[in-house]
């Protein structure tokens, strides 16, 4: 249903598959494997998945309208920006039905 995507200022991204009930564990050599430390962009997004395959593109699934505002799905405009510790990090995302900059 979605994912979300970690960006750090220098190195590789590490990214996750939100599960159900929110949760998600980045990943950024292998899955599960955590994020690199510093300061990231961070970058959700969230499409229901359609029944049968994308147009000329066997075995891709389609994907429908995003679910919350496009905005959050590219770290330069969601405005989600986190710091990433050594040690254990619980980072709860809070998005805005509004939108970055909107109600939070």
């Amino acid at each position: 249903m979605g994912n979300v995507v970690f960006t750090p200022e220098n190195g590789r991204l590490a990214s996750a598959t939100i599960r159900e009930g929110g949760s998600y564990e980045l990943g950024t050599y292998e899955e599960a494997d955590g994020a690199i430390l510093g300061p990231h962009k961070v970058a959700v997004q969230a499409r229901p998945r359609l029944e049968g395959e994308s147009e000329g593109a066997p075995l891709v699934p389609r994907y429908g309208p995003s679910l919350i505002p496009e905005a959050y799905g590219d770290p330069e405009t969601s405005g989600l920006r986190y710091e990433v510790v050594d040690g254990a990090n619980v980072i709860d995302i809070r998005l805005s039905g509004d939108g970055p900059g909107g109600s939070r």
